[in-house]
């Protein structure tokens, strides 16, 4: 078939609304959905100055890279091309980077910074820093010509995530989250003069605390774009308003901007391509074919097309690189906060040392090995203990206390899960670091330090364990046990048995040190949980479904029973589990799948829960079939067809624990006629590539070699 006849065929119509008004032009649903959630991936774009019509002069057709700079996070290159900024890995460093002088100019802060973005103009660095109290990100700029430091948001508008900034530097737009209303909102923020950064007006989607939509402004800096699961939404600047949305229908990655339209990334055919859509019609329009994986679409100011060519089979070490790297620019990775009120280091930063250290257990990078001790150093010096911080109780222990869980939004308290939540990937480089037969200083100091803390964060919560002898909720049966919220603390629920995610998690942390010490109470205490949830199991066709909660808090409690001061009643919570919190307790049956408590029925049942696509259950696919891959057939076929882009960023190195080393390290920057992308010329490639950004002449890269730290490098054409 010609490829204009083909372009044709893939060409349909969405639906876009206008300020609530819908004009619906017959949407094709354009795939599967495969998962519940997809992680959104905010990177440093190109904003096009020029649209998607005939490319200018194309210019050289292949380069080579000069010699190139190591970087923390995802560069930002001025508009000329000139400038360079970057954070410094390993430090709170800002550099910026002159490519003609090769000069750079070095910012060091005190606090941890992140994101840096140059102004087109290339005269401001925009970039996001931990605030003092150091639980939450602010928004800052850094004028380059007098050095001058302006702080643009505070505590008013919560812990800053992902911003962009418009092309004609006018403004910038920025999501955040704060803890009072529990989700993120959209903001402007005017940069000609001060004031304060205005919310959106309309109908926003309910961005979660875990929720990371991609912004991205239009090149004529009117609108701003940004995407969240199925939908691009679209917003007016003057006034700020929600004015539109195109419903996609499948999740949405890598946005940019062109004028008159919106490039991304959606997986069709079991590959990812490259599409377009109008943002005016809402014409969706497919613009690559074949059996290769695209990444990270933009149109050059040359009019051309630019993205990575991934290959036939996505290489999960290359993919987990690529996203740790984005991520490491933004909110959405580890940002060293050095308090807990908000609960970012148990929902946050935690998941960073997961990601790290099973990135190391499977690719045997040395480069994962040491950002995870690096930032595993950081999170055992916030412990309260350490900071001289005191709970509720005027005391001062191993945890990390935190507000935002307590029923005045004031008072501290330690909670069990977020000790396991830290605690588990604690327990995982100790076991490692063990096996491995190293003997470096620091790691066996780390090492030392991380398994006395598992020990003592255990002791912690010891005055919340509650054997069936003397269970004062009588919710027990003989040879179980439980987890629950002492009665007067601030908990919401005191007095009441813990939700089965924050008991289990604490149980798989207790496995572990178990089998890290041998000490048999541990594994008692995780073996009476085990039965608690085993018997809450209900049969569901082939697998199972089962609660959110348990005991009191499923089924409730009257004000007569006097079992919670801060909640003196309750009708129950009866809703199942969420996704995320059923992966978690999947690895706490996985944890004890050797001990007994589920026999191999029990696992056939799960594996058949998480196979079947009409499950109640929900999973994080990418890690809960490699916790059940022992337990059952069909899992790795099922794994090659998943939308892996759509899992959580942490869990795309568990891919390689089941599928092993698959797909093609060699990825390849290619350009292509936007009105005809079938004829993409490869203007680079390298197994070490793993992102670029296209700026005026300007075309750098990021790579990374097995064991070494990123590097971004300028391209010099070779005619």
């Amino acid at each position: 078939m010609p490829m204009d006849q083909r372009r044709a065929r893939f060409r349909t119509r969405i639906p876009v609304r206008y300020n609530s008004s819908v004009r619906d032009y017959g949407p094709e649903d354009c795939g599967r959905d495969r998962f519940r959630r997809a992680v959104r991936v905010g990177l440093v774009l190109l904003i096009a100055a020029a649209g998607c019509g005939s490319p200018r002069e194309a210019g050289p057709t292949r380069y080579e890279a000069s010699a190139g700079v190591r970087t923390g996070c995802m560069p930002s290159v001025s508009q000329d091309g000139r400038l360079v900024a970057f954070v410094e890995p390993g430090g709170p460093v800002l550099a910026v980077q002159d490519v003609l002088t090769g000069e750079a100019r070095r910012f060091t802060f005190s606090l941890p910074v992140s994101d840096p973005q140059l102004s087109p103009d290339g005269g401001t660095v925009f970039f996001t820093r931990l605030h003092e109290d150091c639980y939450f990100t602010e928004l800052w700029s850094l004028d380059l010509a007098s050095g001058d430091e302006y702080r643009l948001t505070s505590l008013e508008q919560g812990d800053v995530y992902n911003y962009a900034v418009a092309p004609d530097s006018s403004c910038l737009a920025f999501t955040a989250f704060h803890d009072d209303g529990n989700r993120q909102q959209l903001f402007l923020l005017p940069l000609a003069e001060p004031c304060r950064p205005r919310t959106v007006d309309g109908e926003m989607p309910r961005l979660k605390i875990d929720d990371f939509p991609e912004l991205v402004f239009s090149p004529d800096s009117r609108r701003l774009l940004f995407a969240y699961e199925r939908t691009i939404y679209i917003v007016d600047l003057d006034p700020f308003r929600m004015s539109g949305r195109i419903e996609v229908g499948k999740p949405v990655y890598f946005l940019s901007s062109s004028t008159g339209s919106v490039l991304f990334v959606s997986l069709h055919d079991d590959f990812y391509q490259v599409f377009s859509a109008d943002t005016e019609t809402g014409e969706l329009e497919q613009l690559t074919f074949g059996g290769t994986h695209k990444l990270l679409p933009v149109i050059g100011d040359d009019g051309f097309l630019y993205y990575l060519d991934a290959g036939e089979t996505l290489n999960a070490r290359k993919l987990s690189e690529l996203l740790w790297l984005v991520g490491n620019t933004s909110a959405s990775i580890f940002r060293d906060y050095r308090r807990n009120d908000w609960g970012r280091i148990a929902w946050g930063d935690s998941y960073a040392l997961e990601f790290l250290i099973t990135a190391y257990e499977e690719y045997a990078d040395e480069y994962f090995l040491q950002e995870f001790a690096r930032r595993a150093e950081a999170v055992l010096a916030s412990m309260d203990v350490e900071r001289g911080v005191e709970d509720y109780r005027g005391v001062s222990a191993h945890g990390w206390s935190a507000t935002r869980y307590s029923y005045d939004k004031d008072s501290r308290m330690r909670v069990a899960v977020h000790s396991a939540m830290v605690g588990v990937p604690l327990a995982e480089f100790v076991r490692q670091f063990r096996e491995s037969g190293r003997s470096d200083p620091e790691l066996v100091e780390l090492a030392g330090r991380a398994h006395e803390a598992l020990r003592l964060l255990a002791r912690t919560h010891e005055d919340q364990w509650v054997e069936h002898s003397g269970d004062p909720l009588d919710i027990t049966e003989e040879g179980e046990g439980y987890c629950i919220s002492p009665r007067g603390s601030p908990a919401r629920d005191d007095g009441v048995n813990l939700p089965f995610n924050q008991q289990n998690r604490l149980g798989t942390m207790l496995v572990k040190l178990y089998e890290l010490d041998g000490e048999a109470g541990y594994l008692d205490r995780a073996l009476k949980m085990a039965r608690v949830f085993r018997r809450h199991l209900v049969p569901d066709g082939e697998g199972y479904r089962w609660p959110y909660w348990w005991g009191k808090g499923l089924e409730g409690w009257a004000e007569s029973e006097a079992l919670s001061t801060n909640r003196p009643s309750s009708s129950g919570h009866r809703n199942l589990d969420a996704w995320s919190y059923a992966t978690m307790e999947l690895e706490f049956v996985a944890s004890v799948s050797a001990y007994g408590v589920f026999d191999e029925d029990a696992m056939t049942r799960l594996v058949e829960t998480y196979l079947d696509p009409e499950s109640a259950m929900g999973f994080d696919r990418l890690k809960a079939g490699a916790l059940l891959a022992a337990h059952g057939t069909g899992i790795p076929e099922y794994l090659r067809g998943l939308d892996v882009l759509g899992g959580p960023w942490q869990s795309v190195p568990y891919l390689s624990r089941v599928l092993g080393e698959q797909g093609d390290a060699t990825w390849r920057l290619k350009r292509a006629s936007a009105g005809n992308a079938a004829k993409a010329e490869t203007v680079f490639e390298g197994e070490s590539l793993l992102s670029f950004v296209r700026h005026g002449s300007a075309l750098a890269v990021v790579s990374k070699e097995r064991n070494e730290p990123y590097q971004v490098a300028l391209l010099a054409g070779v005619e």
